[in-house]
C-alpha cells in the first residue's frame, strides 16, 4: 500500500506565473504533482486553502492553515505545505507552536523561481519535502529548500535570489537529501523531541510589533503603542541588544509602555551571535527598564511565539516565563 501524504498549496512564488502585471500565483497543486510523476509513488490528498502571495500572509491564514491539517491528515504519514518563500520562515515559526500537539511531521517548502520557469529550484525542493515528510523520524515541523531539511523555528531567510535562500541559525540541519535518499541527524532531532512541550491547538490572536533600530531612532515612535493596538514589541537591538539612552527619551517611553503591562523584548538584529545585554551598559540600563534579553531565538520564532504566548491568555508574568521556556525547540541549539 502505498504511503499517504497531505499536499497543501498556498500560492508562492512557486505556483506563479507571469500575469502581465508581475507573477502572481495561478497553478495548481494537481498539476504540480503530475508533472513531478509522484502519483506513481505516493497517494496525496490535496487541499488548497488559499493561493496568495506570501506577502499578503497573515496569523489569520496560520490557523486556517492547521484547520486544514487536522481536516485532511487523518490516514497520512505526514504534510507537505507549498508556500511563499517571503513569509515562509515566519509560517513555519508558527505552526512549530500551534501543532506541538500534532503527530505528523510537516514540511514547508517553496522556490525561488517558479515551477514552470527556466532552471526553476520548485522541482528539486518539492521532491525533498515530499520525501521529508514521508520518512521524518520525529513530527517536527521542517522547511525542506536547496536539499537541506531544517527545524522551522531555527530557519531565516538569508537570501532574495540566491537559491540556497534559507539557512539554519542557532543550529544545524535536522537532514539533508541526496541522490535520491532522505539522511537524518537523529541524534540532533532526539535532542530537540526531549526538549519539547505538548501543547494543545490555540488559534493565533496576539497582536506583536517588530521594530529595528537604526542610528538617531526618534523617541515619539514609542507613543504609537499606547493604547493597546499591539501587546508585544520585539525589538532588534544592536550588537548584543544595545538600545540607545543618549539625547534621547527612547528608553524612558520604552520603559513607561512595559509599565502599562505591555511585553518588551530585545534581540539582536545580527543574523549570526547570540543576543547577550548584560555585557555593555546601554543593554544593562535597557534591561532594569524592564527589557526582556532574548538569546538563541530568530526574530521569526521570537515574533511568532509572542504571538501565540498572548493567544494563551496569559499574564505578563505568565508570558515573560513563557518566553524563556522552550517548547519546539526553538531555544535549543543543536
Amino acid at each position: 500500500m502505498k504511503k499517504k501524504i497531505l499536499f497543501i498549496t498556498t500560492g508562492g512564488t512557486i505556483a506563479s506565473s507571469d500575469s502581465g502585471d508581475g507573477l502572481k500565483p495561478t497553478v495548481h497543486a494537481a498539476t504540480m504533482l503530475a508533472e513531478l510523476g509522484y502519483t506513481d509513488t505516493y497517494d496525496f490528498v490535496i487541499s488548497e486553502p488559499f493561493q496568495i502571495d506570501s506577502s499578503n500572509m497573515r496569523p489569520s491564514d496560520w490557523n486556517v492553515l492547521v484547520e486544514s491539517i487536522h481536516a485532511h491528515g487523518e490516514g497520512c504519514c505526514g504534510v507537505v505545505i507549498l508556500h511563499g518563500t517571503d513569509t515562509m520562515a515566519y509560517t513555519a515559526s508558527a505552526l512549530s507552536y500551534m501543532l506541538l500537539d500534532f503527530h505528523l511531521p510537516v514540511v514547508l517548502t517553496g522556490s525561488q523561481k517558479p515551477i514552470h520557469a527556466e532552471g526553476t529550484d520548485a522541482i528539486r525542493n518539492i521532491t525533498c519535502a515530499i520525501e521529508a515528510a514521508a520518512t521524518a523520524p520525529e513530527p517536527l515541523v521542517m522547511i525542506a529548500f536547496a536539499n537541506h531539511v531544517m527545524l522551522g523555528c531555527h530557519t531565516s531567510k538569508v537570501s532574495a535570489d540566491r537559491l540556497a535562500a534559507f539557512h539554519t541559525l542557532y543550529g544545524k540541519d535536522v537532514g539533508y537529501y541526496r541522490k535520491g535518499e532522505m539522511h537524518w541527524y537523529k541524534k540532533r532531532i532526539k535532542n530537540l523531541m526531549t526538549a519539547r512541550k505538548s501543547v494543545d491547538f490555540h488559534p493565533i490572536t496576539g497582536k506583536t510589533f517588530l521594530l529595528k533600530l537604526v542610528p538617531g531612532i526618534r523617541s515619539d515612535i514609542c507613543d504609537f503603542f499606547h493604547g493597546g493596538s499591539y501587546q508585544a514589541l520585539v525589538i532588534e537591538g544592536f550588537g548584543s541588544g544595545g538600545i540607545p539612552n543618549r539625547k534621547t527619551e527612547f528608553l524612558n517611553k520604552l520603559q513607561k509602555l512595559v509599565e502599562e503591562g505591555m511585553i518588551v523584548v530585545c534581540k539582536t538584529q545580527c543574523f549570526y551571535g547570540k543576543t547577550d545585554m548584560s555585557i555593555y551598559e546601554v543593554g544593562r540600563l535597557a534591561m532594569g527598564a524592564g527589557i526582556i534579553s532574548m538569546s538563541n531565538i530568530t526574530t521569526e520564532a521570537l515574533v511568532t511565539k509572542l504571538m501565540w504566548l498572548l493567544s494563551l491568555e496569559l499574564s505578563p508574568d505568565e508570558v515573560r516565563e513563557a518566553l524563556a521556556t522552550n517548547y519546539a525547540g526553538e531555544l535549543v541549539v543543536i
